[in-house]
């Protein structure tokens, strides 16, 4: 993983005290970029950890960091960053203004380490800046941003003495006491004295004062003495002087990481070497097939004892990486300068891609939220093997990680990084021995650009896929991308296409024996008669569906069809059978700690107890929904949450606050492009302003409402303005056309079987009563007879012409 909450799992912080205290000076000072720079192995990143673990102490902000070492491309900082801070990304967009959403008024600090080979990503920093006042920035690196807003502090060596150039007692200069504190851990008899202390500044003179340096030497403190120490120093610090390739700045860790490297034995040497090629750390399964060895499990121990690597705790297991970003470059030139180099590197890759075939396949359904963690932990890795594999121009490596690498990305809402990936593979890979791997690509970026949105794009490689998939005898690349076909054009509305390629990526999947492919064409299927509003054909499709979910113990894909069941049984109001969808379907997001799912499905269950007029029940739901969404930045929720209490505010006559909750969910609604979703809103907005007998308002809002659901082709949403239409008009007692609508409206209702909930309910019951009890029973009879014989649509037209009549006559 590329970020992490920053924690104080680290070694004790010795030396750095004063520029500790300057940071925090400078934050203080209101200095928002501050950008900690020095040569590798001078502590700059020990130094931010322990900013951030004081402010968190302190509770000053919010403290986040992300490593950026791992990474190879600057265009994956907002990724990483979405990741450090847990923000969970939409498929559909760009994730620097999601990331601002999810950071906006919160006061909170971000490390960013390791910046120097990401220069081109600065701008991040300062779009970030720009648009989050409270956000303070702080970046490890060995050179300056160069950004206008950019505070420098720059690293020097640790002091060697106090200043006047003696070792005083009150407080020992901190190049010392950084050896003792280091040496103390290798030999735990060692004890910083009067009498050794002198031999100890000697050390770290010898060193320079550079951290780094220091820690490794003191790392071999059970075994030299510190006279010993410095004579084998002093001597390789003179071979590093006569290397004319070594700047003067580096001889000492140079020197200090040559003569610690030196002592190691063979094997440990080639280890470290080898498993310097991990990307974001390693287990010891990865070291083992990277690196045969007997014992391996006792060479990084060794290796960890002597401050070349530490442990990295993770919830998936024992973890381990370089000491830091200095030890690993020095490790990996030796790897480079060795004959290690090649069957390193393809054996990094073969495992990974090992790795990814066997938990993205069955693995990843039957297990998924174990799997997921493993495979969040191994992204930098599995990056860098696909990188390897399409370098090396190798199928047998490249195919594993192109077929099962966009399983893993799409299934924990990656479609950006999943696009990019498999561009640069496609763009790279050419011959005809590549065939299969182009047309995996084809269909990964099909996939993918559907999540984002890119629908024509993505056809047009979906397209590829089935046509590629047909020369080379592939028929479950061809039924998948059948499966993304269908819903390209249940999205853009074409159901008749959609089905054509649902069903024929049905009947592949079934002939092949692959149930779980064959339920996600069900649910397309179904998803395809519920935007239609033909509830039962939906729900046997998606029903099927769930049973073969079942089966596979495919948990995500239950999940959905629960979901979608769900919202179908509430929309015709059985309202139990949709209370036992929903919370079916939250167990499972649960479980598989989906806190997207989560939040949508504690919102459908308040849904569910606002329908039965329990609005207590149904804002705590909403709000603990709104909570999780605004926590990982998930805006079409916001804004839906935001409705959703605005509708609990309204049936308890808070019109006022209604209002304000509907306007803050419509804006995001607008901003975001949710335009059924502005729909819902300008309806509700209607409906509160008919409450408090702003009449002209209602008259504005719902006609949009209408225009907009008219176009969407959404029965549902063209129904509910009508109704509040019928209560206007009521209202401002053109009572005829209000009783058509009324009737028009309950024929409808009747002949979808749809429900209303109930303020839209309640606004219709009111409209109907007032305008029934201003006419005869004639007129009854032809109201009814008029509203009935009237389309869905004429209805429609209606309710304009009238409401419009209303803005014309103030």
């Amino acid at each position: 993983m590329t970020g992490r909450l920053a924690t104080n799992n680290v070694p004790a912080f010795v030396g750095r005290e004063d520029e500790l205290t300057e940071l925090m000076r400078r934050l203080d000072r209101g200095q928002r970029l501050i950008t900690i720079t020095a040569p590798g192995g001078y502590g700059k990143s020990r130094l931010a950890v322990q900013l951030l673990a004081m402010l968190r102490q302190q509770r000053q902000c919010e403290c986040f960091e992300v490593l950026l070492a791992p990474l190879s491309d600057h265009r994956r900082i907002p990724w990483s960053a979405a990741e450090a801070v847990g923000l969970q990304l939409r498929d559909d967009g760009d994730p620097l203004p999601q990331l601002i959403d999810f950071l906006r008024g919160r006061r909170a600090l971000i490390h960013f380490d390791n910046f120097e080979h990401l220069l081109d990503g600065a701008p991040l920093i300062s779009n970030l800046l720009r648009e989050l006042p409270e956000l303070k920035v702080l970046v490890s690196s060995r050179e300056p941003l160069g950004l206008a807003e950019e505070h420098v502090l720059q690293l020097a060596a640790l002091p060697l003495t106090n200043g006047n150039g003696a070792i005083l007692k009150r407080r020992r200069p901190a190049a010392v006491r950084l050896f003792a504190n280091r040496a103390a851990l290798a030999d735990r008899e060692f004890i910083l004295t009067e009498d050794n202390e002198q031999q100890v500044a000697a050390v770290c003179r010898e060193l320079a004062g550079v951290p780094l340096a220091i820690e490794l030497a003191a790392a071999w403190s059970d075994s030299y003495s510190l006279d010993e120490l410095q004579l084998e120093l002093r001597n390789q610090l003179d071979i590093k002087t006569r290397e004319a390739d070594v700047p003067e700045r580096h001889r000492s860790l140079r020197a200090s990481c040559d003569w610690s490297y030196s002592l190691l034995s063979e094997h440990q040497q080639l280890a470290l070497r080898c498993l310097s090629i991990c990307r974001g750390g390693f287990t010891l399964e990865a070291a083992a097939a990277i690196l045969p060895s007997v014992d391996l499990a006792k060479t990084i121990a060794v290796l960890g004892e002597k401050s070349w690597l530490r442990d990295l705790p993770h919830p998936a297991g024992p973890r381990y990486q370089m000491h830091n970003e200095a030890i690993r470059e020095y490790s990996y030139q030796h790897l480079l300068s060795s004959s290690d180099f090649d069957v390193a590197v393809v054996a990094h890759c073969r495992y990974f891609a090992q790795l990814i075939e066997r938990l993205a396949g069955e693995s990843l359904v039957s297990q998924q939220a174990a799997v997921l963690q493993l495979l969040n932990a191994e992204r930098e890795n599995i990056y860098f093997a696909l990188e390897t594999a399409v370098q090396r121009a190798d199928p047998t490596l490249q195919l594993p990680l192109v077929r099962y690498l966009q399983e893993y990305l799409l299934l924990v809402g990656a479609a950006g990084p999943c696009a990019e990936h498999y561009k640069q593979v496609l763009e790279n890979t050419a011959g005809e021995d590549a065939s299969e791997i182009r047309m995996l690509c084809d269909l990964a970026l099909g996939r993918s650009l559907t999540r984002l949105g890119s629908y024509e794009q993505a056809r047009q490689h979906c397209l590829a896929t089935a046509t590629s998939a047909e020369t080379l005898a592939q028929p479950h690349s061809s039924a998948v991308a059948h499966v993304t076909l269908g819903d390209i054009e249940r999205l853009e509305g074409d159901h008749e296409a959609a089905r054509f390629h649902l069903h024929r990526g049905l009947e592949t999947m079934r002939a092949l024996g692959d149930s779980r492919g064959a339920a996600e064409a069900l649910l397309g299927l179904g998803r395809v008669a519920e935007a239609e509003s033909d509830f039962a054909a939906a729900r046997s499709l998606i029903g099927e569906a769930l049973e073969s979910y079942h089966a596979t113990a495919d948990q995500h894909g239950a999940a959905l069809c629960l979901n979608s069941l769900g919202n179908m049984a509430y929309r015709e109001g059985d309202r139990q059978a949709a209370r036992d969808h929903h919370s079916a379907s939250l167990e499972l997001r649960r479980q598989l700690g989906d806190r997207w799912g989560i939040a949508q499905s504690l919102n459908n269950l308040g849904n569910v107890d606002f329908a039965e007029c329990n609005y207590s029940a149904a804002w705590t739901l909403y709000s603990e929904s709104l909570e999780i969404r605004r926590d990982i930045g998930e805006r079409f929720g916001i804004a839906a949450s935001l409705n959703n209490l605005g509708n609990v505010q309204y049936c308890e006559h808070n019109y006022v606050e209604a209002q304000r909750l509907h306007e803050e969910g419509l804006a995001i609604k607008r901003e975001i492009g949710d335009y059924l979703g502005c729909s819902y809103s300008l309806n509700n907005l209607g409906n509160v302003a008919v409450k408090r007998g702003e009449y002209l308002q209602a008259a504005e809002y719902l006609p949009e409402a209408l225009t907009i659901a008219r176009e969407v082709g959404s029965r549902e949403c063209m129904i509910a303005p009508l109704a509040i239409s019928c209560s206007l008009l009521a209202a401002r007692e053109q009572y005829r056309v209000a009783a058509i609508l009324a009737d028009g409206v309950r024929h409808q209702l009747a002949e979808t079987g749809l429900a209303l909930d109930p303020m839209d309910g309640g606004m219709l019951a009111e409209g109907t009563a007032q305008a029934h009890r201003q006419l005869d029973q004639q007129s009854l009879e032809q109201v009814k007879a008029a509203g009935e014989a009237m389309s869905l649509v004429e209805l429609v037209e209606l309710a304009q012409r009238e409401l419009g009549r209303i803005r014309l006559n103030q």
